[in-house]
């Protein structure tokens, strides 16, 4: 039993030494994953804050919409009146067109930044939906 208890030994020390080795790598993996689902629910957190704020604008954008709309309608409806009411001068009828032009590019530079705004908005919930579905991967591996 002597020289076989010695290779035994050995063997057995070695396959402790493999087993602790094992447990310390899988800690360090254990960790690192801790620090990617941290750091992953961070950025989570940080998307949802943009999505927030694109919502924000988004409201606000749409809020601007509407008023111009209505602006615009003011507008027209100022143009009619005096039209109707005086036959005008030439400085008063060039006035009021530049006032609808000026309404009118409002209009579509709120519309621009009210599609702009949407756009960020769905682009932020793609990529919230494609982070979660990848934590969710991260989770089930």
């Amino acid at each position: 039993a002597g020289e076989a208890g010695k290779g035994f030994a050995v063997v057995a020390d070695e396959v402790k030494k493999l087993a602790n080795e094992t447990g310390q790598k899988t800690e360090e993996i254990d960790q690192r994953v801790t620090r990617i689902q941290d750091a992953i629910r961070n950025a989570v957190g940080a998307m949802q804050k943009i999505i927030d704020n694109v919502s924000q604008i988004d409201s606000a954008t749409t809020s601007v919409a509407g008023a111009v709309e209505e602006q615009n309608a003011a507008t027209a409806e100022i143009g009619r009146n005096v039209t109707e009411a005086s036959t005008g001068t030439q400085q008063v009828s060039s006035s009021i067109v530049q006032v609808q032009q000026n309404a009118a590019e409002t209009g579509q530079s709120a519309n621009m930044v009210f599609s702009a705004a949407s756009d960020l908005k769905d682009q932020a919930e793609m990529l919230q939906r494609e982070v979660t579905n990848f934590l969710q991967e991260i989770r089930a591996a």
